[in-house]
């Protein structure tokens, strides 16, 4: 590892020889399976902070980066790469020397589905280390308008103030929810240990991206009082107990995850949790002062009367533009040729069904379509066994079993499509490609409940929007970014429609149903979704059931 960049002026490390930056916060899961990446490949890297607890990573500075507002980024030379799950297949990619991801397009989607669904679990993970951790200590270590000021330094977006007013006033997660959570964290750790039966690694013989994606994760899970005892779950205590000595695991366990694991796991967070809870008035003398000292040290180790204190304007984020460009490799192709069934189990009112069967009809390979509105309702638990994520659609292929849009799409593509066709073969455009995706799939937050409550006239209770005018103000942001892309572009990335494209007009095109809702001011938007759909081929006809 090279060294902490702390302005755009410094010169990096002279043993970093391949320009690699890493945008990073030392506590986090996302950014650590990234450093295990880079020291499985033997790639020095340097890094530049990012104050999350203070919500950084929604400065202008960051979101130029990174317009998902996440860590961590990747600056390769002149490449920008965002997502974790992006960075590490572009990382394999660009260097495939000590590779981490199988060839075998089977394979290579198992690791995908296991990155995805560490993913989804994320976003359950995500409230719940706030509701356990964030909030209480951010509650006793500023007053309300302190936690603002300090947030507006960075941000000014409504939603991004409305979550930290929830973080301050400890209302992350009601009592139902914080259970409801819990429950499925319990019955994803049940299913990974069940998937390690009798192996070494998640996914065949081998150490990969499937391991590296939920290791950081799962040994997290006991700070929100998930144990993980070997009686519980024999195998994934297995597993962790094997990986924890490996020696890119042991060096990317930053000392800020080591004091974060310390404090959530201290007797005194727990006697101010227990003191939190009760009502001002119930509160003993022991209550108030175990509150009022707690929260006087971590005030103090957190330096909240510098930030207080500081310009009100954020620091300029360190960016190094003046790097040599990145020489893109070209990755190699595979192909199948068999005669099994291919079998697709949608949901109609998932846009995440439609495009998986838009591209099988583009592909013009014949299919069985199984329409299912739970998946839960399946006979077939081997659906549940491979989709912790409980979300469809899912493909089978003889004997495979491939959860998830994104993964099903790549199997699909590297499997039946000539080279280049529906997805890049350069890791650079490649690794573009997968970003939109990214983007697109950032986009479900605020367009799903939209189109729940105005299209589908269903209620969706666990969606946090803070305002629709709000939702509405991310969405549009969103295609400010679309429409710059598709000013001088007939498709996203290029002038050959790829499957990005047909992600995005899924999503997209039900936007009309919205109220208030117009693309008047997006008119290379528009052009592109009439183009996209005068692209497709007449549907196929479709065994359906």
């Amino acid at each position: 590892m090279g060294r902490l960049l702390a302005s755009s002026y410094e010169r990096l490390s002279d043993t970093n020889l391949e320009g690699l930056v890493l945008y990073s916060t030392s506590a986090s899961p996302c950014v650590r399976r990234v450093i295990i990446t880079l020291l499985e490949k033997r790639l020095d890297f340097d890094w530049v902070d990012v104050d999350l607890a203070n919500m950084e990573q929604r400065s202008a500075d960051y979101l130029a980066l990174n317009p998902n507002g996440f860590v961590p980024t990747l600056c390769h030379g002149d490449q920008v790469i965002f997502e974790s799950a992006v960075i590490n297949q572009y990382l394999e990619e660009q260097f495939p020397v000590r590779p981490l991801m199988p060839k075998d397009p089977y394979l290579l989607a198992q690791v995908q589905m296991w990155m995805a669904k560490e993913g989804a679990m994320a976003k359950l993970f995500r409230p719940m280390m706030y509701h356990h951790l964030g909030a209480p200590v951010t509650h006793i270590t500023r007053t309300a308008a302190e936690a603002e000021q300090i947030s507006r330094r960075y941000t000014s977006d409504p939603a991004d103030l409305a979550w930290e007013h929830k973080i301050w006033s400890m209302q992350v997660l009601s009592a139902q929810e914080e259970a409801d959570i819990e429950r499925r964290l319990i019955d994803w750790l049940d299913q990974v240990d069940r998937a390690l039966q009798g192996k070494r690694y998640l996914v065949g013989d081998a150490f990969s991206q499937a391991d590296i994606a939920l290791y950081p994760r799962v040994t997290m899970l006991p700070m929100l009082g998930i144990a993980i005892t070997q009686a519980r779950y024999p195998n994934l205590y297995i597993w962790m107990s094997n990986l924890e000595h490996h020696s890119s695991f042991e060096k990317s366990l930053s000392e800020q995850s080591r004091k974060l694991q310390a404090l959530a796991r201290s007797p005194i967070l727990v006697k101010v949790k227990g003191a939190l809870s009760k009502s001002r008035k119930d509160r003993n003398l022991l209550d108030r002062c175990t509150i009022y000292l707690t929260g006087k040290v971590l005030r103090k180790v957190m330096k909240v009367d510098s930030l207080l204190t500081a310009s009100a304007e954020p620091r300029e984020l360190p960016v190094f533009s003046n790097i040599t460009p990145v020489l893109p490799r070209e990755i190699g192709s595979n192909s199948l040729s068999n005669n099994r069934e291919l079998v697709l189990y949608v949901d109609r009112l998932s846009s995440e069904s439609r495009r998986v069967e838009m591209l099988l009809q583009q592909l013009q390979l014949p299919y069985r379509s199984i329409t299912l509105t739970d998946i839960n309702q399946s006979p077939l638990n081997r659906i549940d066994a491979l989709n912790c994520a409980s979300t469809l659609p899912v493909l089978n292929h003889g004997s495979r079993w491939i959860s998830d849009g994104s993964a099903i799409s790549e199997y699909l593509i590297s499997s039946f499509s000539k080279a280049g066709r529906w997805m890049p073969t350069n890791t650079v455009e490649r690794a573009s490609y997968r970003m939109w995706l990214a983007l697109e799939s950032g986009t479900h937050k605020e367009i799903t409940p939209l189109l729940d409550r105005y299209l589908y006239k269903k209620s969706n209770p666990s969606a946090f929007i803070s305002t629709e005018k709000n939702a509405l103000t991310r969405i549009y942001r969103q295609l400010k970014r679309l429409e710059k892309q598709l000013h001088n572009s007939r498709f996203l990335l290029g002038e050959r429609i790829q499957f990005v494209d047909i992600a995005w007009y899924t999503q997209l095109k039900n936007l009309n149903h919205l109220p208030n809702f117009s693309l008047v001011e997006f008119g290379s938007v528009s052009k592109w979704l009439s183009r996209v759909k005068a692209e497709m081929k007449p549907e196929m006809s479709v065994e359906s059931e």
